[in-house]
């Protein structure tokens, strides 16, 4: 009698896989990792950072290859209006509000579309998608977060650690509040420019197997302390493309002048 070959399982949709997910007893979170080089791609990035003059193109390749989340592009912008709602809520939990409270929705296949979501100084929630057509989609749509119902509004187009992981070794500096248009490449230019010595950069944080990410921007360079070059309005904030945004940097050197 011959014997049958086991049924592959039916590979899951976006919308089912989260909804497996939050059928399991601990699934009250999702798993953000952190968006850092592997080892094999860090000696790499060490040796082209330390060359001043060399060419920035190359280490921005090299950066480029070294990322592990390749997140997409985002286009535009749709706003959860939720007023003064989610002004006591961190970025990170009111992300993960939004993602696993919806996943019954009927745009839930369009969460894979968001590449990040931003409180605004109303403390609306401004969500950077990937083009005119998935905002146009969201337009009118309800999202819950924290058990309440919000609608989507089209927005404006312009609106010991060390051996566990060697990046723990470098200085790193966290701009804080970026928007979807946010030009890192001119950044990484100017601090090359001013040869402070970067030698990585993306978003500090992704939401795993999603695209969408912090809106966090983390820039790592070649030492282990801050550059003097970068001793500037005490490290709390920069002004850059007629944008003030603060700023964080590594542990050991976040009180420094």
């Amino acid at each position: 009698m011959p014997v049958r070959s086991p049924t592959p399982p039916a590979m899951k949709g976006y919308a089912e896989a989260l909804r497996g997910g939050f059928r399991q007893p601990n699934a009250s979170r999702l798993k953000t990792i952190l968006t850092q080089p592997s080892p094999d791609h860090l000696q790499r990035l060490l040796d082209l950072g330390a060359d001043d003059t060399g060419n920035d193109d190359e280490l921005l390749q090299a950066i480029a290859a070294a990322t592990p989340s390749k997140p997409k592009v985002a286009t535009t912008t749709v706003w959860i209006g939720t007023g003064d709602s989610l002004k006591d809520y961190s970025n990170e939990k009111f992300i993960n509000a939004v993602v696993l409270e919806n996943q019954e929705a009927e745009w839930a296949d369009l969460l894979l579309e968001f590449v990040q979501m931003n409180k605004a100084r109303t403390s609306d929630v401004v969500v950077s998608v990937t083009s005119k057509s998935i905002r146009e989609r969201l337009a009118g749509k309800l999202a819950s977060i924290f058990g309440k119902s919000f609608p989507f509004a089209v927005g404006h187009d312009n609106a010991s650690r060390l051996k566990q992981n060697p990046m723990d070794a470098h200085f790193f500096m966290d701009i804080m509040d970026t928007r979807f248009n946010f030009d890192s490449t001119k950044l990484f230019r100017l601090l090359r420019r001013l040869k402070t010595k970067p030698i990585f950069q993306s978003y500090r944080q992704h939401v795993d197997g999603i695209a969408c990410r912090s809106n966090v921007w983390r820039v790592y360079f070649m030492g282990d302390t801050i550059s003097d070059k970068l001793i500037v309005n005490g490290i709390q904030s920069i002004s850059y493309s007629s944008m003030d945004a603060s700023t964080t940097c590594s542990p050991s050197t976040s009180s420094d002048p």
